[in-house]
């Protein structure tokens, strides 16, 4: 015994296909249901997997005939990145350019500084493993 459906009975002028994404369950009773993920309220019960899908199809068309799925476009209101009003100030000052060349030089001293830091530990771990 399947769940019971409503019927419509309406003039067809048109179809519209939509997909929707179906949970299918064996139940402990034998019977198989089919709920529209997300809408738990189109749930069906029925005595097999085909006729579930059957049902829910019936079930969920009869609810949207004279009905529209839209998708809704919303704004939420974002704040101001803090970080916006810095931007484009340092555009007319005469030293930016040198304080960058300053910050690349001191980043390529202490990328030396390592290199010569890995490479000695290298040595040693090399002439722990000869002996």
């Amino acid at each position: 015994m399947s769940t019971p459906v409503l019927e419509a009975d309406l003039t067809v002028s048109s179809v519209v296909k939509s997909a929707v994404n179906v949970f299918v369950k064996s139940e402990a009773n034998g019977k198989v249901s089919a709920m529209v993920l997300g809408l738990p309220e189109y749930r069906v019960e029925s005595g097999d997997r085909q006729s579930a899908l059957a049902d829910l199809q019936k079930l969920v068309t009869a609810k949207f005939i004279g009905a529209e799925v839209v998708s809704l476009e919303i704004e939420i209101p974002q704040p101001e990145n803090p970080w916006l009003r810095f931007a484009g100030i340092f555009k007319d000052d005469q030293s930016f350019d040198r304080m960058q060349e300053d910050i690349s030089e001191y980043r390529r001293e202490k990328d030396a500084e390592l290199e010569k830091y890995y490479h000695q530990i290298e040595m040693e771990e090399s002439k722990e493993q000869v002996l």
